[in-house]
């Protein structure tokens, strides 16, 4: 089974969460711990949530910031077996596994998904900057 694990400054990665049920219904697969928002020492809620998983299970560590202190802490268990840390995530790459992946994944999936929402990503600008919110509906 995959699980995942999303952690995060401030509250983001609960606020993750909270969008994948809304999205794909609540799952506990997927595990979340907002750091630095409370007195919950952040090594040691990200250790104990790691080590909770069991050694058969793939875990899929994903991070908000590339060098941020979460994204360190989970570096020092990246190579622990059938786990990867994906950093910078966001809520189309965590949809994308989590719907995608709850019982095997592969470092080529996890790399093809991350390709897939880099692309999803632009700058949107309206073609006719006279529409009115009612040209919407």
């Amino acid at each position: 089974m995959v699980r995942y694990l999303i952690a995060a400054h401030g509250r983001a990665a609960g606020g993750i969460k909270e969008s994948l049920d809304v999205l794909l219904g609540a799952s506990d697969q997927v595990e979340a711990f907002d750091a630095y928002v409370d007195e919950r020492n952040a090594e040691e809620e990200i250790r104990r949530r790691i080590e909770a998983v069991g050694e058969d299970d793939i875990l899929v560590m994903l991070s908000d910031l590339p060098g941020g202190s979460v994204n360190q802490i989970m570096m020092r268990y990246a190579d622990r077996k059938n786990t990867f840390l994906i950093t910078g995530v966001s809520i189309a790459l965590a949809v994308g596994l989590v719907s995608g992946y709850t019982d095997s994944v592969t470092e080529e999936q996890i790399r093809e998904m991350i390709g897939e929402c880099r692309e999803m990503m632009d700058l949107v600008k309206p073609e006719n900057e006279d529409c009115e919110e009612e040209d919407f509906f």
